[in-house]
């Protein structure tokens, strides 16, 4: 199961953990979170003008493990707050859709 945990008031999402929908390699959950987290991370590398972004992000083996976190700078978090909604957006989404295989905690 891949496990995400969100703290909104810190812009904080972490991930861990494989779908275990298919096998390796062939696993559309997994690689549906994967892409909506490294779409996060990629959005904020390119908006670094408007947010310091801390991002860790493992993906060896089939199984992701991640950390994205941002600080938005002065009047630009109604934009980083745009940005995290519609990543988490998906996410729920694909929880609401594959629920044995993605779990969501809102911290």
């Amino acid at each position: 199961m891949i496990k995400v945990n969100v703290n909104s008031k810190e812009y904080e999402i972490t991930m861990d953990g494989h779908a275990g929908y298919a096998e390796q390699g062939k696993d559309i959950v997994c690689a549906a979170a994967s892409i909506l987290l490294y779409t996060l991370a990629d959005t904020l590398k390119r908006f670094e003008s408007i947010c310091d972004s801390d991002i860790n992000i493992d993906d060896d083996n089939g199984k992701i493990k991640a950390v994205i976190k941002c600080t938005p700078k002065h009047s630009f978090e109604g934009n980083i707050q745009l940005v995290y909604q519609i990543i988490l957006n998906g996410l729920q989404l694909l929880a609401d859709g594959y629920p044995d295989n993605v779990k969501i905690t809102f911290i």
